[in-house]
């Protein structure tokens, strides 16, 4: 499983992910957009193959 994480701009409100091999350990990530570090981390839905169809179903989100 590929661990990407899903971050938003506090500056601009552009949502952007990235592809983090571990934690960022509390390291700013600036927006790509307006290069703001205004960024926070988002809670975010996954999706895995289901064995039965081998498509994909979404995990429930812990805010829905």
């Amino acid at each position: 499983m590929v661990p990407i994480f899903e971050y938003e701009c506090q500056g601009c409100g552009h949502t952007f992910e990235k592809l983090l091999l571990a934690r960022n350990g509390g390291k700013v990530l600036p927006c790509p957009r307006c290069q703001a570090v205004q960024t926070r981390q988002l809670i975010s839905r996954f999706s895995s193959p289901s064995s039965e169809t081998g498509s994909f179903a979404c995990a429930p989100s812990a805010l829905s």
